[in-house]
């Protein structure tokens, strides 16, 4: 019974926090993947990087983040797994994110895409990044809906009849 009762606890769950960072500049890394490999089971990491998971001891953690090479650790006595990623050129793609879902490669959209930099935004005068984007996108009508300072702003994509028309 002795034997029986060794051999089930090394499958006890154990929680396991940590933080995964970036090589790179040390920093968190937000919403990076960690797995319990060979199951579903799994979470992302929060705003400082640090997640929770419960796992067995021997049980292999895998820690992936698009762009960056994936990592795997063995959960052992510790119940604290912290991990540095490296980024990976050869992982990085351009993804484009549409209403009708996610494409991989640019040359295979039937349709024009354009993308504003975060250089153009924050060399804008404007303290409002939404009247910031006026003039950089064809097609683009940034308005206030009054002359109160306070108001909403209206955006139309491709005319008064394309996407804001109710």
């Amino acid at each position: 019974m002795l034997s029986f009762f060794l051999a089930l606890s090394g499958f006890a769950q154990q929680t396991i926090t940590g933080t995964v960072t970036s090589s790179e500049d040390g920093l968190p890394v937000i919403g990076a993947s960690i797995v319990v490999k060979g199951t579903s089971r799994g979470v992302s990491t929060n705003f400082d990087g640090a997640y929770t998971l419960s796992a067995s001891r021997g049980q292999i953690l895998v820690f992936s983040y698009v762009g960056m090479i994936p990592r795997e650790e063995t959960v052992g006595e510790s119940n604290v797994i912290n991990v540095t990623l490296e980024p990976s050129a050869e992982q990085l793609e351009e993804v484009v994110v549409t209403a009708m879902g996610v494409q991989t490669e640019k040359k295979k959209l039937n349709f024009a895409v354009q993308s504003v930099g975060a250089d153009a935004l924050t060399d804008s005068k404007s303290q409002n990044f939404v009247n910031a984007l006026q003039g950089k996108i064809a097609g683009l009508s940034v308005t206030n809906s009054s002359g109160s300072p306070n108001s909403g702003t209206q955006i139309i994509i491709r005319g008064i009849s394309s996407v804001n028309n109710s």
